[in-house]
């Protein structure tokens, strides 16, 4: 059984996970989402792990370091969701060939508050934009 914690390790090399997780009746009305951080993904040129999760058996995201938050059906609430991922481990993105190691730090279900969501980004953007204007910058 694979948990979280668990190492995993390749060059090149794919690993399937499946996982039957049921979506509580109680959350009936809002978003559900799933949480996953399953290594590091590199700045490019193959360079760490990639995901592909299928949702029922069907294609339904990427899983990577940018991608770790999979906001799933509103219908799904009160089901039970077969989730695959299918792990690659990467390459070493240029020079000598070596082993990739990710850990598996999260995988969870929760549900997305809109509210909290938009008020956290649209906070995040403002931030941002008033570290880049100058102080007589409107």
């Amino acid at each position: 059984m694979i948990t979280v914690g668990h190492w995993w390790s390749g060059r090149d090399a794919h690993m399937k996970l499946l996982v039957t997780c049921p979506i509580p009746a109680e959350w009936d009305g809002r978003t559900p989402v799933g949480l996953f951080d399953f290594g590091e993904t590199g700045l490019g040129n193959a360079q760490g792990f990639e995901s592909l999760m299928c949702l029922n058996g069907m294609p339904y995201q990427g899983v990577d370091s940018y991608h770790a938050e999979v906001i799933l059906p509103k219908t799904a609430v009160g089901s039970t969701l077969e989730l695959e991922f299918d792990l690659w481990s990467g390459l070493e993105g240029g020079g000598p060939p070596r082993t990739q190691h990710h850990q598996i730090r999260q995988a969870e279900l929760a549900w997305l508050d809109v509210a909290t969501d938009d008020l956290y980004y649209t906070s995040w953007a403002m931030f941002d934009a008033a570290t880049v204007l100058g102080s007589h910058d409107y």
